[in-house]
């Protein structure tokens, strides 16, 4: 089992105030078990609600000009963050949890932290900006894609902790080149 915790900051440039939504990848293992925002000292916890019900209070406190966090899961895969009302210069930092049941095949375990979320296919008519009339959500599980040959210019930092209570025969990376720390090297 692995325990992901998940930390997003989003700042505000502008002069007026501004909502920011990201609609990232997550395993579709993963079953988030909580959720804080942070802006300055305060820290708020997130309150598991149903769909429509928290969709209805974030929205009444965005159109109150109070700060909210929404976490919204789109697909078994895809979730959505939304933050209202962040303020010029301010920072607002969104911590999410989760726990995921790790893929183990021919002896080995996989821990897969997906980074982008693919343009995908979307059937239908167009409807408007956000859908079609297969895929009325289509919006929120298509975001815009960076051109080829440019970085979006936001960066990651992963870090894995890992006790497995046996030995660790080998950590490696598929896809990305990564440092790897064993205990040893500290003493």
């Amino acid at each position: 089992i692995a325990r992901v915790t998940l930390t997003q900051r989003f700042g505000n440039p502008f002069s007026e105030p501004i909502e920011a939504v990201y609609t990232f990848p997550m395993s579709d293992r993963a079953a988030v078990d909580a959720m804080t925002m942070k802006i300055g000292d305060r820290t708020i916890a997130g309150v598991v609600k149903t769909r429509e019900e928290a969709r209805r209070t974030y929205e009444a406190a965005k159109a109150a000009g109070q700060a909210a966090s929404l976490l919204d899961q789109e697909r078994p895969n895809i979730s959505t963050q939304s933050v209202a009302n962040i303020l010029p210069g301010d920072r607002i930092e969104t911590t999410v949890s989760y726990v995921e049941y790790l893929a183990y095949e021919a002896g080995e375990y996989l821990f897969s932290f997906p980074m982008v979320v693919g343009p995908r296919y979307v059937p239908g008519t167009p409807t408007g900006p956000e859908g079609t009339d297969q895929v009325p959500d289509a919006g929120r599980i298509s975001p815009p894609v960076t051109p080829e040959g440019t970085r979006a210019g936001h960066d990651i930092a992963l870090t894995v902790d890992l006790d497995a209570g046996v030995p660790i025969r080998d950590v490696r990376s598929e896809l990305h080149e990564v440092d790897v720390e064993r205990p040893s090297d500290h003493e």
